[in-house]
């Protein structure tokens, strides 16, 4: 018993586990685990039993009950649990460092050899869909343009990690083509790989080498566009679209054009002395595109020609009245065009006040 006390206090452990080990001597304590599951188990119950909480605390005595243990096994003249075999090796299988590491498998990002993503279910296919002919309802969305199962997952999840790729032409199939293709399948036989058994193959489609007809590129561009607009996703072609332009008054693309009236008779643009406004004043300039000095300067009209003839309001997009802009719709009442303002804003849009075009310019924004 002094001996076990002694070899308690060699391998420091602490006093409030050493305080349960009074009933040991080396002979038990060395047979008290035959296993490395039971010496954890050992050790995690002396823990629990000392109320060891500290992390720093748990390493010591988790080390100090093993090297406890090796010591008593060894005065006792049996294995270190340690050194001991594996149970493979006992059942004749081999060192596990003898079998090679299996080849780690490349990212997805990088590699396609990996699992698709889940397919997504039918609540969540229907929902996107019906969201897809609210935000574009002038889009048909059939079989042979609706994405199939796997290019839609495939899409949703790079659209969810953020991480657009370019999506190979081969996998780009529509429902009807992914329906065809389960059909003709050859049944699956058994292979050695279990991955091979439980991973269902994504369907691909055939690409002939030679030059593709306008009709297959353009199918496999929308299937494309489509996946990413179902997954709400910015469509290519409305991208161009949506996106802002500069705008810059007219005068900022007028030149000066004072060099014009040199070696002229010093009076006016054009010939006689008289300029294109007819009066003929010194160093006087046009802007281009005028039409001379007839008529009443109108400044609060906003010419005709360049008005909008469309507006997208609440959700649909509504043909605006053209008589209205001038003040000659004679029946607003029961007018089935809209009445806004056609006036384009800086964004090209149409202005959409109350007010016709005619009035865009007298009425404050």
């Amino acid at each position: 018993m002094a001996d076990f006390t002694q070899l308690v206090a060699e391998c420091n452990v602490p006093p409030a586990v050493a305080s349960l080990l009074s009933a040991f001597d080396i002979a038990l304590f060395a047979r008290s685990c035959t296993t490395s599951a039971e010496l954890e188990e050992l050790v995690n119950h002396f823990l629990a039993e000392a109320s060891v909480t500290e992390a720093a605390e748990r390493f010591i005595t988790k080390a100090s009950l093993r090297l406890l243990v090796c010591k008593c096994r060894t005065s006792e003249g049996m294995v270190s649990l340690e050194a001991a075999p594996s149970s493979s090796a006992l059942l004749g299988e081999g060192s596990t460092a003898a079998t090679p590491a299996p080849p780690a498998t490349p990212p997805f990002s990088s590699s396609w050899q990996e699992a698709w993503p889940a397919k997504l279910s039918g609540e969540r296919t229907a929902a996107l869909r019906k969201r897809f002919e609210e935000d574009y309802p002038t889009e048909l969305l059939d079989a042979e343009s609706f994405p199939s199962a796997r290019l839609l997952a495939l899409t949703n999840k790079m659209l969810s990690d953020k991480e657009v790729r370019w999506i190979p032409w081969k996998y780009r199939l529509s429902a009807r083509a992914q329906q065809d293709s389960l059909l003709v399948r050859p049944r699956k036989q058994a292979r050695f790989d279990l991955t091979d058994l439980f991973l269902d193959e994504a369907p691909t489609r055939d690409i002939h080498e030679g030059p593709a007809s306008f009709g297959l590129v353009t199918q496999l561009l929308s299937l494309a566009a489509n996946a990413i607009a179902l997954c709400q996703g910015v469509r290519s072609d409305l991208h161009s679209l949506l996106a802002p332009r500069p705008f810059a008054p007219k005068p900022k693309f007028d030149p000066d054009n004072s060099w014009k009236a040199r070696g002229r008779g010093g009076k006016g643009g054009g010939r006689g002395g008289k300029g294109r406004d007819g009066k003929g004043e010194k160093g006087e300039r046009f802007e281009r595109g005028g039409k001379g000095g007839k008529g009443k300067d109108n400044k609060q009209a906003t010419p005709p020609g360049k008005w909008l003839s469309t507006l997208f309001m609440d959700g649909k997009r509504q043909t605006l009245c053209m008589r209205y802009q001038s003040g000659q719709c004679k029946d607003p009442a029961t007018c089935r065009y809209l009445h806004r303002c056609a006036v384009p804003k800086s964004d090209g849009t149409a202005c959409g006040g109350n007010h016709p075009a005619s009035q865009h310019v007298a009425t404050p924004h």
